[in-house]
């Protein structure tokens, strides 16, 4: 049973009194029974049109794909896909027969078909050797999902150059070297997708995450300069498309033991939530920017708030106490 918090307290609301059917109805009802467009009845009214403008909007702002996505012609690649949401993800499609490879330095054990290379995607020569082998064995990728992280939790003094330099590498850098190696070929066919998967530590620093907050912040402006990149660059190719998914706290491994106080507005995410969110990106086949559950909206306000609204926002969530609870394992999620 879903645990009751504020995003799903929000879910019931947008198939209910916020789903523009809703608003419809409500105006049909107004002016079928003569409310007059005064006192509570304009309060009615505006409420009706607001509901409904609101979802023209949105459709508006994120207008459908011209082209259908065919999962039988698609072959979609997942970093870090052994295990966590990426393991998760890879046996999502896998058992639809859609056909999936996973980037590992840990083999992946599933019972469904998949194709499985060995790979610090931390290094790129490792990269560009296992992607050769790819595009002559399987064929040129037209999905990447970037998924490969680690989190190894320590303060900047503590931390170990090589810990740092391994948390920049895997998070980061491996983004680059996936991107050189498999953008090419969609830009050729105009065809494909790269997800990137970021954090809301991407967005807002906290205590003993200073190299995996600065990780996820470099892949944020990394999707913003792909997305630009290929609107400027590229202007005949039409079917490229980059996102990025920008999560909160996740229940997985990987930060096994660290918890939010306040769990009704700030709630953890299952790994099955945010599967189905990539699913949803991809079936939706246009860019998108996603962040999730919906207080991560909010986190970039903090970046423009002075510093005594900062120090409290920390204070109220626990965010600068919450990594000395980790127990969690220092692996892609």
């Amino acid at each position: 049973m879903a645990e009751f918090n504020f995003d799903f307290l929000l879910r019931i609301l947008r198939v209910s009194v916020f789903y523009y059917g809703f608003g419809a109805c409500l105006l049909w009802y107004l002016f079928s029974t003569g409310v007059p467009c005064s006192g509570w009845g304009a309060i009615w009214y505006a409420y009706g049109m607001a509901v409904i403008c609101s979802a023209l909007g949105y459709r508006l702002l994120h207008p459908p794909s011209k082209n259908k996505l065919d999962w039988n012609d698609e072959i979609v690649l997942i970093t870090g896909g052994a295990s966590g949401i990426g393991f998760m993800l890879a046996e999502t499609l896998a058992v639809r027969n859609i056909k999936t490879i996973v980037l590992d330095v840990n083999e992946v054990k599933s019972e469904h078909s998949m194709h499985f290379y060995r790979c610090d995607v931390a290094v790129s020569d490792q990269v560009s050797a296992v992607a050769e082998k790819i595009r002559k064995e399987v064929g040129n990728p037209t999905i990447l999902i970037n998924n490969a992280g680690i989190v190894i939790p320590n303060t900047i003094l503590d931390a170990r150059i090589e810990d740092i330099e391994r948390t920049l590498n895997v998070n980061l850098a491996s983004q680059f070297w996936t991107i050189k190696e498999f953008l090419p070929s969609m830009i050729k066919n105009n065809h494909g997708h790269i997800v990137s998967i970021s954090s809301a530590l991407g967005l807002v620093g906290a205590a003993q995450a200073a190299d995996y907050s600065a990780s996820k912040a470099g892949i944020i402006a990394l999707h913003d300069s792909l997305r630009e990149e290929l609107a400027s660059r590229y202007p005949n190719v039409d079917n490229v498309h980059c996102s990025i998914l920008i999560p909160g706290l996740i229940n997985t491994g990987m930060f096994a033991g660290v918890t939010h106080p306040l769990k009704f507005l700030l709630s953890t995410l299952e790994p099955s939530e945010v599967v189905q969110e990539i699913e949803a990106i991809l079936e939706s086949n246009v860019g998108n920017e996603l962040k999730i559950p919906f207080y991560v909206n909010f986190t970039p306000l903090l970046r423009m708030a002075p510093n005594l609204v900062k120090n409290l926002a920390h204070k109220i969530t626990g965010s600068n106490v919450a990594l000395k609870k980790w127990r969690g394992k220092s692996k892609a999620q």
